[in-house]
Order: structure tokens, then sequence, then C-alpha cells
């Protein structure tokens, strides 16, 4: 089987069997703010202005271990993103739960 992508290692450290040793990791919102972008070097991408990117990651510093970002970029905002609670994947879901997927 080939890597998932260039970064990952030649051999997997752990590799899980037992659903009940997944965890699931709800992330809540610590922070969301706006920020300014400018056009890449190629113009073809936009990308994050310096101070946009530094308050970003002193945004992330600020929040604590486990801190993330994610772009709403719909309204154009950083979302810093810290976790919540944990809880093991059958409890997260109900298996037997019916899903409410459109029928094609």
């Amino acid at each position: 089987m080939r890597k998932p992508t260039w970064e990952a290692a030649e051999k997997p450290t752990r590799i899980i069997t037992d659903a009940s040793q997944i965890l699931v990791v709800e992330r809540k919102e610590y922070k969301r703010f706006h920020v300014a972008i400018r056009r890449g070097s190629q113009g073809m991408m936009y990308k994050l202005t310096d101070a946009s990117s530094r308050r970003v990651r002193a945004s992330v510093d600020k929040a604590g271990e486990g801190a993330s970002y994610h772009f709403d970029y719909d309204t154009q905002e950083a979302v810093i993103t810290v976790p919540g609670s944990c809880v093991l994947l059958s409890e997260w879901k109900d298996p037997n739960e019916v899903c409410d997927a459109p029928q094609l």
C-alpha cells in the first residue's frame, strides 16, 4: 500500500483495528476576528497580510496547547479553536441512529 502523502512516514507508528480505541475531540470556538488578505506573488491566490499572519499566530499561541485555526471564507475571518470534549467514537455517534442522508 502506498503512502497517503509524501509527508507520511514509511511505516505507520500505530495501527488501530478496534473502534473502541478511537477518541473524538469536539473542538470549540475560542476567538474569531476579521483578517486582511493580499494577492499572492503569482497573482493566482490570496494570502494573509504579514500583520494578519502575526495576529493569527499570536492568537493561537494565546489560546494554549492544542489550539488551531481555520478560515471562515464567507465572512473573511480567522476562527481560533481549542479542544473541547473528548469521547469515544462509540459514544459520540449512536450506531443505531438512522442517517438522514438523501436517497439516490
